[in-house]
C-alpha cells in the first residue's frame, strides 16, 4: 500500500507539498506584513500570487526568491500608448472604467485560439474606433469654428452668447 502525498489545491492548480516545511500558524497575510515592515514594498501582482499558494509554501521563499518573483512580476506589464483608468461612483456602487490602446503582441494563431477573432466584435470595435475620432474632430470644429465667429465679430443670435463667458474671460 503507497503513502498518499499531501496535496493542496488553488483554484484550478494541484500541488504536491511534501517538499514543503510543515507549519500549523500558517499565515500568509502576517508573512507578508512582516516582510513590508522591514522596508519592501511588494508589487500587487505578487501579493495575489503569495496569498494563493499552500500552506507552509510562503515560508520557504528566501526574500532574494521574493525579489526576484517581484521583478519578473512587475516586467510583465506592457506599455500602452493608451492607459485610462478611472473608478465612478453610479448605479449605487463604484464601478471602474479602463480603456487600453496600444500595439498587439499575441500572434494570430493565439488570438484564433482565445476566440479574439470574431468579425462582430471587431467590426464593433472599428465603428467605435471611427465614431471616436468623428466625434472628436466634430468638437473640435465647432469650437474652432465658434472661436472664428467670436473674432470676426458675427452674432448669430441677438444678446450675449452663453458660451462666450466659458472660452473668453470678461
Amino acid at each position: 500500500m503507497s503513502q498518499q502525498s499531501p496535496v493542496a489545491t488553488s483554484g484550478s492548480r494541484t500541488v504536491h507539498t511534501e517538499n514543503f516545511a510543515p507549519t500549523t500558524t500558517f499565515e500568509p497575510t502576517r508573512r507578508l506584513n512582516d516582510l513590508v515592515a522591514a522596508g519592501r514594498a511588494w508589487s500587487q501582482p505578487l501579493q495575489r500570487v503569495l496569498r494563493r499558494l499552500p500552506p507552509g509554501a510562503l515560508a520557504t521563499f528566501s526574500e532574494v526568491q521574493l525579489v526576484c518573483l517581484d521583478t519578473a512580476l512587475r516586467a510583465d506589464q506592457a506599455p500602452h500608448l493608451i492607459n485610462f483608468q478611472v473608478s465612478l461612483p453610479m448605479l449605487g456602487g463604484w464601478h471602474y472604467l479602463t480603456i487600453f490602446f496600444g500595439r498587439e503582441r499575441r500572434n494570430v494563431a493565439r488570438l484564433a485560439h482565445e476566440g479574439k477573432l470574431r468579425p462582430v466584435a471587431q467590426l464593433a470595435g472599428y465603428g467605435l474606433v471611427v465614431w471616436l475620432v468623428f466625434s472628436l474632430l466634430a468638437a473640435t470644429g465647432l469650437v474652432l469654428l465658434y472661436l472664428l465667429k467670436c473674432m470676426l465679430g458675427i452674432d448669430l443670435f441677438p444678446g450675449p452668447s452663453s458660451l462666450h463667458g466659458l472660452i473668453f474671460r470678461t
